[in-house]
Formats: C-alpha cells, structure tokens, sequence
C-alpha cells in the first residue's frame, strides 16, 4: 500500500527498511542509519529525556541501558554536544563502549547461568524441558 507523504514515523520505517536492506554488509551505513532512524522515530522520548535531564529537581540523574551503545549513546552523543563537548571527545566518549563490550558479554552469560541454576533448583522439569 501507499504510505501517507504527512506521515513522517511510516515514511522514516520505509527508509530505514530500505537502507538496512541496501547496506547489508556496511556497519558503518547500519550504524548512520540506525541513529538516523531512533532520532526521527523517536523524537518524542529523547524531548522526554532531555526534559528530565534539564529539571533540578531530577539532580542527580543517570542514564544507561544494557551495552549503552545505541539509544544511550545517542542520548549522550547529543547531551555532551548541547553541553559543547568537542567532536573528539563525543566520538571518544561513544567508542568506549566497545572496550566493555566483552565484560557486558560476561555480565549476560553469568546472568543468564545464574538463572538457569536457580531454575534447575527451584522448578527441574522446567530446566529440564530447556535443555
């Protein structure tokens, strides 16, 4: 069907489909165009979250997710450049993550043994079913 040109979120879904589509192997271009994509999409929560970390009263905030590198990062990216941060230290700032990746990887694995075991103690067919 034909997608409404005043509707920018189903305009913004095609692109991004089309793109995603067309850059298969290009991370970077994944990468440009996820940003791009979340900005448009959901202009609505970063307003949310920029009004958040504006309010005093808020003080003090912190903000995170599970590898910080998608929807955190681009949170931050804007904050530090609307605080006039240098472009170096942003993208500085934004590459960090790939340093914790491997911890955050550890973090989850442990986690996710650490509910099997509970799950093998508490409820064995269950666990067993899993297997």
């Amino acid at each position: 069907g034909e997608i409404d040109p005043d509707d920018k979120r189903a305009q913004c879904a095609l692109w991004f489909q089309q793109q995603m589509r067309a850059a298969v192997h290009d991370l970077q271009v994944q990468l440009k165009t996820s940003m791009r994509a979340m900005l448009i999409l959901n202009s609505d929560e970063i307003l949310k979250a920029f009004q958040t970390l504006a309010d005093e009263r808020n003080y003090p905030v912190a903000f995170g997710c599970i590898a910080g590198k998608d929807r955190t990062g681009l949170l931050a990216c804007l904050l530090h450049s609307a605080l006039g941060v240098s472009k170096e230290d942003i993208i500085s700032d934004y590459l960090f993550t790939n340093e914790a990746a491997h911890h955050i990887n550890a973090c989850n694995q442990l986690a996710v043994a650490m509910w099997f075991e509970e799950l093998r103690i508490r409820d064995p067919r269950r666990y067993n079913l899993m297997l």
